[in-house]
């Protein structure tokens, strides 16, 4: 399956998966359930590597290893485990606030021994746009071959 493919997901990652949705034929005012064959399809038959991003304004990344073979709906899936987790206490240190205080908040809330979830450092910056392959930040002419960027947007 292409990766361009992915683009015709409507799904926000606060959402379970199941409640994932497609659009087809460009018709985005009547997204449809992803269908069985789409969710099956196999995007990688290795282990991949995925760049989550781990805070609203792109500054933090988290990344997760994914065995292969590795369909739409393992990805998916695994996106938002990723994001229903809690945070480890000291995760947040390393991490910048943002404008709207997500962090700060999410501080807060653990200092007072609450737990807090990935997605609740995120804002608005919940929705799956898709993943294309990492480009080294050093060298942008790396690629390296396993490793996925996540792609959100507002």
């Amino acid at each position: 399956m292409d990766l361009e493919n992915l683009r015709q997901i409507n799904w926000l990652t606060s959402q379970h998966p199941s409640e994932a949705l497609m659009i087809e034929n460009e018709d985005y005012e009547n997204p449809v359930p992803l269908t069985d064959e789409f969710k099956n399809k196999i995007l990688f038959e290795n282990n991949i590597i995925l760049n989550l991003i781990a805070q609203r304004y792109l500054e933090a990344f988290r990344r997760i290893s994914i065995e292969g073979p590795c369909s739409v709906q393992k990805l998916i899936n695994s996106i938002y485990e990723f994001y229903q987790e809690n945070i480890p206490a000291n995760s947040l240190d390393n991490i910048p606030n943002d404008i709207w205080n997500y962090v700060q908040t999410a501080k807060e809330k653990m200092s007072q021994g609450n737990s807090v979830k990935w997605i609740e450092i995120m804002g608005d910056m919940q929705f799956f746009e898709g993943i294309c392959q990492h480009q080294s930040e050093e060298n942008p002419d790396i690629i390296e071959e396993n490793v996925f960027d996540v792609i959100l947007g507002s």
